[in-house]
């Protein structure tokens, strides 16, 4: 996958979209220090994780609806750079020094309550090659899929807030309030925005 073309494209859909207003959408390519210091972390890192930072720094979207619909039918994707996904995490994501979080790093800090992360090669429990949800109080969730899917899932999702929470939820067969809301709001912002789609597609990349 081309990390930077994907984003790139995924990012133009919005500027003539009405139906919502953007704040922020931008996708920083790594520079020569971003890739030497991930030169440096390649053994830390899954071979996927050290693929995308080797071609981007960072990426950010936020939007929010221009609809009258519900405050929460908004997006927001906050892929932070590799220095500071590697770096210590202590006091946020663990506490206690002999965590097995302590080998969980952010990679995007959508929301100030919850993320999606990975874990370091050196965690003996889980694989370094998945994204998680991390909601910062029970222990994070596979799902399942690794950094060239999540891209994949973001821009399905049009990087809709909680599309992660929302794939658990269709994953435990609930149908939850978050569920219903992204099902129903979504096709009035984005027309060609099918649910059944987006479902299988994520379906498809886990396989």
């Amino acid at each position: 996958m081309k990390f930077q073309e994907s984003l790139d494209a995924f990012g133009r859909e919005f500027i003539t979209n009405f139906n919502l207003r953007y704040t922020n959408n931008y996708c920083k390519p790594a520079d020569l220090s971003k890739k030497e210091f991930i030169e440096r972390n390649k053994g830390f890192i899954d071979v996927s994780i050290y693929d995308f930072y080797k071609e981007i720094d960072s990426f950010t979207l936020d939007w929010e609806n221009t609809k009258g619909l519900p405050e929460d039918v908004r997006g927001n994707v906050k892929i932070i750079p590799a220095d500071l996904s590697l770096s210590d995490w202590k006091g946020i994501v663990y506490f206690e020094n002999d965590s097995p979080l302590r080998f969980f790093k952010i990679l995007d800090q959508f929301a100030s309550e919850a993320c999606s992360g990975y874990y370091t090669t050196e965690s003996k429990m889980e694989s370094s090659r998945l994204i998680f949800y991390y909601d910062f109080h029970d222990e994070p969730v596979s799902l399942g899929i690794g950094i060239e899917g999540y891209i994949q899932m973001i821009i399905q999702s049009k990087g809709y807030l909680y599309w992660p929470k929302v794939i658990l939820d269709i994953r435990k067969k609930s149908q939850t309030a978050q569920v219903r809301l992204m099902q129903e709001s979504m096709p009035q912002i984005f027309p060609s925005f099918n649910f059944d789609d987006f479902i299988n597609t994520y379906e498809e990349l886990v396989k």
